[in-house]
């Protein structure tokens, strides 16, 4: 159990998002009923992780071919990865494009963003 108040817990949200591209923790935890489930949770990056994953927060749109592109210029020039996620769900190569690829690829890096702040949250709920 944490003796966190909701106050503590949204700056520390506050700041963790500086070290997130595509996504803010409190766009989907922001309620005191939220955030005092984190805060009692046994498990708080879990419990954060499980929510953010249920709203599709990790979940990353990226529109239109000239952003498209450039996300996958500086992120994947090869496609490598990004054409590996999208067999790797199921679509044929007939039918993924700049748009689903670079969204594909933004929302793994989502996820792996946040989930390099495992340490970082378990620490701050275990003070």
């Amino acid at each position: 159990m944490t003796n966190k108040t909701n106050a503590q817990i949204t700056e520390f949200f506050n700041s963790l998002n500086a070290q997130l591209d595509h996504l803010q923790i409190n766009d989907f935890i922001q309620s005191d009923d939220e955030l005092e489930a984190v805060a009692y949770s046994s498990d708080p990056f879990l419990h954060i992780s499980e929510v953010l994953s249920e709203n599709n927060a990790f979940n990353v749109e990226i529109i239109y071919y000239h952003n498209a592109i450039k996300y996958l210029a500086e992120h994947d020039c090869s496609l490598e990865t990004s054409v590996g996620l999208a067999l790797e769900i199921g679509y044929d190569l007939k039918s993924i494009n700049s748009e689903l690829l670079a969204s594909l690829l933004a929302s793994q890096e989502s996820r792996e963003q946040f989930d390099a702040l495992q340490s970082e949250i378990e620490a701050f709920f275990a003070e």
